[in-house]
């Protein structure tokens, strides 16, 4: 990862020990960790979205609605919770995960989604 300083309006790349200094500041390191996570339970939102999304496109949902045919409603509704259980499982998941953990975590891993 690249860490840049600005010094007199420049952006300047930062030596191996300041980016250690950086790192190794506690409220610094825990404000970046915070962020890692939250860009990853982002992600794995957006993966959970596309794979709703692929097997219910929105005119599919509306349709199934519309048809008031309540087993396909429950097919439907159990498929969904389905994958926002495991979102919600995946994100549980990166607790106590380190920044680099976090940044080779694939959030659109199929197997995490099993």
């Amino acid at each position: 990862m690249k860490y840049t300083k600005i010094i007199n309006g420049k952006r300047l790349q930062m030596s191996e020990k300041e980016i250690n200094d950086f790192l190794t500041n506690q409220p610094i390191k825990d404000e970046i960790l915070k962020n890692a996570i939250n860009n990853k339970i982002y992600q794995i939102k957006q993966e959970a979205e596309r794979q709703i999304l692929a097997i219910y496109p929105l005119y599919k949902q509306n349709n199934i609605l519309m048809s008031q045919d309540n087993d396909a409603i429950m097919i439907m509704n159990d498929d969904i919770l389905k994958l926002r259980n495991k979102s919600n499982e995946i994100e549980k998941s990166l607790e106590g995960k380190t920044i680099e953990e976090l940044e080779a975590f694939d959030v659109s891993d199929n197997n995490l989604w099993q």
